[in-house]
């Protein structure tokens, strides 16, 4: 029988720290959510490879590494209102409930979002507002967010997301990846107080494509 704690650790330990991440808020939040609960019984052992790993066509868990540093790179505060895109059966959210105020979680497939709820209300998350929308919509009516986050890499970011949703100072990390090639990069774009905006190119990232994303795609540094 897997040890998940010990698994947990281990990710967090060979992972996610070799890799860089200090903010000790982010580690402690991968070691103590149990990743385990939100992938099906068959994909429970590996839950904690250092991969993405998909457990339903179109959705995964990130890459540890890659998520914990995209995480780190917005740098969240516990007043932010977080936008989250793409929250699949809710791991993202889950990892960002105690990192930001309020945790608005999108998510397109509506049996997906019933089993995010499930395990919010199993870890007692209060502060994450569940939306089933397109992706690339983002959630207009709640917004400007103080950051916002895509899991799984882009093409391209619809330009409604950066102009009309991202609170000026907000930030917005995304894996940007050219369609067809294998690594993309992994991006930090802020808002300024003119309105423009700027974009830090962080680091190589593999991660899979969320294709939600390929029909309303306008936006590219």
């Amino acid at each position: 029988m897997t040890n998940f704690e010990q698994a947990r650790k281990t990710m967090v330990d060979s992972q996610i720290k070799t890799m860089g991440v200090i903010d000790q808020r982010i580690l402690d939040n991968f070691e103590n959510t149990p990743r385990e609960i939100f992938v099906p019984e068959a994909l429970k052992n590996v839950s904690c490879i250092d991969s993405d790993l998909e457990y339903v066509e179109g959705r995964f868990l990130l890459e540890p590494c890659v998520h914990a540093r995209l995480l780190e790179a917005a740098n969240i505060s516990d007043t932010d209102l977080v936008l989250d895109i793409g929250c699949g059966s809710g791991y993202s959210s889950a990892i960002l409930s105690s990192l930001g105020s309020t945790i608005i979680a999108t998510e397109s497939n509506q049996n997906l979002l019933s089993a995010a709820q499930r395990n919010w209300k199993t870890l007692g998350l209060c502060n994450v507002i569940p939306l089933e929308a397109p992706l690339a919509d983002g959630a207009e009516k709640h917004a400007p967010y103080d950051v916002i986050i895509i899991n799984g890499a882009v093409e391209k970011i619809p330009d409604s997301l950066l102009h009309n949703q991202l609170n000026t100072g907000g930030r917005f990390v995304a894996v940007i990846k050219e369609k067809g090639r294998l690594m993309g990069k992994a991006s930090l774009i802020e808002k300024n107080n003119d309105g423009s905006l700027s974009c830090i190119d962080l680091f190589e990232a593999g991660i899979k494509t969320l294709h939600d994303f390929d029909k309303k795609a306008e936006f590219v540094f």
